[in-house]
């Protein structure tokens, strides 16, 4: 549906092809965001897309940690950049926030450039931003725990809580007591992490990398509530402390000591009922010793807002090999797949992170690729469609090969512009972003991955998936 499908220069480090802004404020259909990955994304209640940030490239296809906001109109079908910078300070550089008086929208109020964040959308259509690896009001780079909120109507951010600065790097938590809603706590500084909204409306957060309460960096399981009309975070559960194992209890069994161990770039969905669901990421499972950079999970888990419990759904609670490897490979479960198209509770996806998830109308979640482990022992950038049915608890593999090809992955197949085919197919990547349309539609966005020609980098090509009958062809 846009973007490029080939990555413009390989005699640059983090290849990828620069962003076309346009004009600040006017749709084109020219316009596209650069290639990026760990980007943040919303939908407005108007069924728009919105993009903000990540690792990425500028106009002039500069690296770095990006702050520019974007829209795409599903009528249209076409991109507006909304604010930040088009350009970036230089190579691996980013733009440092502009803050303003806490609490007061501004014109020139923007949040400095970052990767990693958690988003949220509230009641009232404004968006939500918190934290993510990246720059602070001074120019200097860190986890930050700086909580903003966009209102689509006015076009102006607000600095909403967090610091503005990241001192050190790192921006410690104040837990104050499990449960309660208190003006004294807050989060610390992290990004990677899991974000939901309840159905309530209150914001969700789990998790990522970052600061504990004693200020030391680490993967982390804390989870967190936040009620917007407030603006109060209560420690949910979880520990105050970085690298802590999982608490796997019975499977399919909540229990108040239930919970999943510390890990960065998990999947993370609502269902119909309310509750939150998780899978996978780089963490800890129940074995001790870990190394949360080189052991990818499988695990899935359901949690409920009513109860403040979690359950340990299905997946592994141990890492099927060794995760003490000496030449730093990745260990993981590898998945069960079953027969292509058929649900059943033996199929499980192999272990792997920074998946794409999507939500249907019938409350199934759908998850794409990421980082890990298909059928076989060889990780790398997968590109597999799975479908998964709250009800019945049963993982279906819908598309997509089974295993990686090499480390690179399977090369998109990209077919015509704008026509639905059976053939086409995304390439493998990880750290992508994905929005369920109002019709249904699942839409792809980005990543990092192979492009048609098998070349890796940083992408921007842009994707529908569905029953698309607008479209010559159906998928």
């Amino acid at each position: 549906m846009g973007g490029s499908n080939a990555i413009p220069s390989l005699a640059i480090a983090d290849p990828g092809p620069p962003g076309v802004y346009g004009m600040r404020g006017v749709a084109n259909a020219a316009n596209i965001p650069g290639g990026r990955y760990y980007a943040v994304n919303w939908t407005d209640n108007q069924g728009n897309f919105w993009l903000f940030g990540g690792a990425g490239e500028d106009a002039n296809e500069t690296f770095g940690s990006l702050n520019d906001l974007w829209e795409f109109n599903v009528t249209s079908k076409e991109w507006t950049w909304m604010s930040g910078s088009s350009t970036l300070p230089g190579y691996n550089g980013g733009q440092r926030g502009v803050y303003g008086q806490l609490g007061m929208p501004g014109a020139t109020n923007t949040p400095g450039g970052r990767t990693g964040a958690f988003g949220w959308t509230d009641q009232h259509d404004n968006l939500w931003l918190y934290g993510g690896g990246g720059v602070d009001s001074t120019g200097k780079a860190g986890d930050l725990n700086d909580l903003w909120e966009y209102n689509i109507a006015s076009g102006e951010w607000a600095w909403m809580g967090g610091s503005s600065t990241v001192g050190s790097g790192l921006v410690a938590g104040n837990y104050g007591t499990p449960g309660s809603l208190t003006s004294g706590s807050y989060p610390g500084g992290r990004s990677f992490g899991a974000a939901w909204t309840d159905r309530q409306g209150n914001f969700w957060m789990f998790g990522g990398d970052g600061a504990d309460a004693q200020g030391e960096l680490g993967a982390l399981n804390d989870l967190w509530k936040f009620v917007p009309s407030t603006l109060q975070w209560a420690w949910m559960s979880g520990s105050s402390t970085g690298g802590s194992n999982g608490s796997y209890g019975q499977l399919h069994t909540p229990a108040s000591g239930n919970t999943p161990g510390a890990r960065v770039s998990a999947a993370v969905w609502p269902d119909a009922n309310g509750n939150l669901w998780l899978f996978g990421g780089i963490g800890y499972a129940t074995w001790s010793g870990g190394d949360e950079n080189n052991a990818v999970l499988n695990d899935l888990w359901e949690f409920s807002p009513t109860t403040n419990e979690w359950a340990w759904m299905g997946g592994s609670d141990q890492v099927t090999n060794s995760c003490h490897a000496t030449d730093g490979s990745p260990c993981g479960s590898i998945g069960v797949n079953g027969t292509l198209g058929t649900a059943s509770a033996a199929n499980i996806p192999g272990a792997r992170f920074a998946s794409v998830v999507w939500v249907d109308s019938a409350g199934n979640a759908w998850l794409m690729g990421g980082e890990g482990f298909g059928a076989t022992d060889t990780a790398g950038n997968l590109n597999d469609l799975w479908k998964f049915n709250p009800t019945t608890n049963e993982w279906a593999w819908m598309g997509g090969p089974n295993a990686v090809n090499g480390s690179g992955g399977e090369s998109g197949v990209y077919g015509t512009l704008g026509v639905a085919s059976g053939g086409n197919t995304p390439g493998g990547r990880g750290g992508a972003v994905g929005w369920t349309g109002a019709d249904g539609s699942f839409w792809l966005f980005g990543g990092s991955g192979p492009d048609k020609n098998g070349a890796g980098g940083l992408l921007n090509d842009f994707w529908e998936y569905g029953e698309l009958s607008h479209h010559p062809a159906s998928p």
